[in-house]
């Protein structure tokens, strides 16, 4: 498969589909949007996407494989055809079905924003065409009988799961959903993914169980689950998650990150410190004031604690940090920094930057000149 480097070119923020495609660059990247969910303490749903987006990329994988060993998906899973044929499948142009059935609720299965993107990959594609995974030493002899036994039903028996499921829930916790790319993919290895993500996000109790609605909710999985919903099972459960992200945390991750480079924490020490200074400087102007102290022109000193409150406290109020971002820089979690790269949002910080030097140096000036101007009166 061809990968090239993707040159951001946004004039606009991006999308949460560009996002997970990992299609844009810090702090608008798929890595920050991950610490962002594990700040809000939503990261289990990110995770959950990304696995299931996993999966269904190791069941692109078998198909295309299949395909590339020159037999037909009718010969080696003549079940899952004829399933996919009544129920729809995602993907039907993988396993020689133009056009989906009208059976089937469109709004289900329909085409994901992202279909194409693995989870360990850092790169993209180069075409807009769906290339094959290639693995090695996978299906390089078509006629090997090892190869076609892996290909086929026979290396599943579903009933063998049964006495392993509690297991299963264990290694779930701790255990990726991949396998080996030398490896051969068999229905096996299909089953062992959707289980491993089901004990992982989706039975009760589990360690990183999510949100769903009833309707969505699998009930149970084990012997029972029919092997061919196996490819299409979490499809549901997958969209609802992009969806939820997309209309409720995303955009918080936007104008956190595309209006601002500070988090939370490093924003109220901030405004602590500069609350301190700002009564600092009150204190010493005053000071000057009522002892009448002379000459005049020294008062102007009490413009460096203003100067350096106002600061902190506009950088509080518009959640940035000129200096930062001069320096071309953007915090991931408290005090911890990144290069900003994408060029959008560092001139939308830019843009910012240079309104909250105005207000800084606007409200310096004018509390300067107060308290430097009033005449002095001893008590």
């Amino acid at each position: 498969m061809k990968f090239t480097e993707n040159s951001s070119g946004l004039t606009r923020l991006p999308t949460l589909a560009e996002v997970l495609s990992r299609k844009t660059k810090p702090p608008v990247d798929l890595f920050c949007l991950y610490l962002f969910l594990q700040r809000e303490g939503s990261e289990d749903a990110l995770d959950f996407w990304l696995d299931t987006q996993q999966h269904e990329n190791l069941c692109r994988a078998y198909f295309k494989d299949i395909r590339k060993s020159g037999r037909l998906i009718q010969d080696v899973w003549p079940e899952y055809l004829s399933s996919a044929r009544s129920k729809g499948s995602i993907y039907s142009n993988l396993i020689g079905l133009a056009e989906p059935s009208n059976n089937f609720d469109r709004n289900r299965l329909s085409p994901s924003p992202i279909n194409n993107q693995s989870r360990s990959s850092t790169s993209l594609q180069s075409g807009h065409r769906e290339q094959p995974v290639a693995l090695d030493n996978f299906l390089l002899d078509a006629s090997n009988n090892s190869n076609k036994q892996n290909l086929s039903t026979s290396d599943f028996d579903p009933e063998k799961s049964v006495n392993t499921l509690v297991s299963k829930r264990k290694d779930s916790k701790r255990n990726p959903t991949t396998i080996p790319r030398n490896a051969v993919i068999s229905h096996g290895d299909l089953f062992d993914s959707a289980e491993r993500i089901y004990f992982r996000y989706l039975a009760p109790g589990s360690d990183k169980e999510i949100y769903l609605p009833p309707a969505l909710r699998i009930q149970n999985f084990g012997h029972n689950t029919p092997l061919t919903d196996i490819p299409d099972l979490f499809y549901p459960q997958k969209e609802y998650i992009f969806r939820a992200l997309e209309g409720g945390v995303f955009p918080r991750f936007l104008r956190a990150k595309g209006f601002g480079n500070l988090t939370p924490m490093s924003s109220l020490v901030r405004l602590g410190l500069g609350l301190f200074l700002l009564w600092f400087a009150f204190a010493l102007g005053f000071c000057f004031i009522f002892i009448d102290y002379k000459p005049q022109k020294t008062r102007v000193w009490v413009l460096l604690p203003f100067l350096i409150s106002f600061f902190l406290i506009w950088s509080f109020k518009y959640n940035i940090d000129p200096l930062m971002v001069l320096f071309n820089k953007s915090e991931t979690t408290p005090f911890r920094t990144i290069e900003i790269e994408e060029p959008y949002v560092k001139k939308l910080l830019l843009i910012r930057t240079a309104l909250v030097a105005a207000l800084v140096a606007l409200s310096t000036a004018v509390f300067t000149l107060i308290f430097a101007l009033v005449p002095g009166h001893h008590l």
